[in-house]
Parts: C-alpha cells; structure tokens; sequence
C-alpha cells in the first residue's frame, strides 16, 4: 500500500486537469493549423495539391488562388488535410475543394490521398 496515497491523488487530479485543458497536439489525432494565409507550407502544400490534381489528367484545370483552412494529423511524418480555393477553368467560377496530402518520413515528394468538390 502507499504511503502517501493523497499526495497519489493530487499528482493524478493535476494530470488529468493538465491533460484535459492542454491544446498539445496528439499524435495521430488531427489538429486545426492556426492562421493559414500566413503560412507558407501549408499554402505550398495546397498549391502542390491542384498541380498533382491537374496532372491526374482532369477535365477542368484548376488554378490555385489560397488555403483557407487546414488540420494535420501527425502519423510518421504528417497528413494534411486542406480547404483549397480554386479557380475553375472550365466553370469560370472559384470553388472550394478538400485535399488530403501525405508528408511521410523518408518520402521525396508528397502524396495526394484525396482531393474533391467541397460539399456544401
């Protein structure tokens, strides 16, 4: 038995206090990126993610213009998922698409997982 079982208690309250307030990232929970416009990985992140989408030989060539939101997931290097705004070039209108882009340890290049029409 422990000798001081409250201190025990104490240690476990400030834990579990600690641990519920912290806005510490988790590793493989996604994460909300504060202030995006003034973040250039991440605006390259999207950028590079129209380019791959482009080249997958669509029928519409986006143009990027902005990332307005993103979160990352913290895996073995990083999933990024992105709010893109994009101009369409066969609409002739900005749309906003969802990407999920791999950064992975050891990876010479991203990988795009996913990249669609945001839904309304």
């Amino acid at each position: 038995m422990a000798r001081h079982p409250g201190l025990l208690l104490i240690l476990l309250a400030a834990v579990a206090a600690v641990a519920t307030t912290s806005r510490a990232q988790w590793v493989g929970g996604w994460n909300v990126i504060e202030d995006v416009a003034g973040n250039n990985q991440i605006q390259r992140v999207g950028a590079w993610a129209v380019g791959k989408h482009n080249q997958l030989g669509t029928n519409d060539r986006l143009q990027f213009v902005r990332v307005v939101a993103a979160e990352e997931q913290v895996v073995q290097g990083s999933n990024y998922l992105v709010v893109i705004d994009a101009a369409s070039s066969r609409k002739k209108t900005r749309e906003l698409y969802v990407a999920v882009v791999a950064d992975l340890v050891g990876a010479t290049t991203y990988q795009l997982s996913s990249f669609k029409l945001a839904t309304k």
